[in-house]
């Protein structure tokens, strides 16, 4: 009987556009939120990279690399909860690219992202500059898309942990591992 020995494999998953617009959007994000209300040009110059990110990655989410797509990382509400109970249990089965839960903070942080860039930009308009209804809804949206993001990073240490991938270096490297059988 032969002998059996799991070696890793490496797989090119993310490419240097999707890298380099998550670094982007992280950095820009924390730099608008840190800003607000004490650096006024700082803030808003980091929130139009935001919107010129959100874009950029919409655009590759529709004609990028296999694992950019957004048609390739799509899974249902019940894909999505499933995940999740499986994570609750200690179990997660192997993604290449983003798993279910991953997919949907995708998603989520893209749209709140994208619509707190839009309100931002509003606030600096003639028409909308001191709109009390945008005022009250942008920091209160810059709050939860904070909150949505630390659970992001929660969510890529518990995956980590769960799959023995180290995803934060893979988002750097644009390489995961997967364990095969030889």
């Amino acid at each position: 009987m032969a002998h059996r020995e799991e070696h890793p494999q490496k797989l090119k998953i993310w490419d240097p556009i999707v890298r380099i617009l998550h670094w982007t959007l992280a950095i820009a994000f924390m730099t608008a939120w840190v800003s607000s209300g004490q650096w006024q040009t700082l803030h808003e110059w980091a929130g139009y990279t935001v919107g010129v990110a959100i874009v950029l990655r919409i655009i590759w989410g529709i004609i990028g690399t296999r694992h950019a797509r957004f048609i390739n990382f799509t899974y249902s509400p019940k894909e999505i909860f499933q995940h999740l109970r499986n994570m609750r249990h200690g179990h997660e089965r192997h993604y290449d690219g983003h798993n279910p839960a991953g997919s949907a903070m995708v998603f989520l942080l893209l749209g709140g992202l994208g619509l707190q860039a839009i309100l931002g930009w509003l606030l600096t308009t003639h028409t909308f500059h001191e709109n009390a209804l945008i005022e009250t809804i942008h920091p209160i949206l810059g709050n939860a898309l904070l909150i949505a993001a630390i659970l992001h990073v929660i969510g890529v240490i518990i995956s980590s942990k769960l799959t023995t991938q180290n995803l934060t270096k893979a988002m750097f490297t644009g390489q995961k591992t997967k364990k095969r059988q030889e």
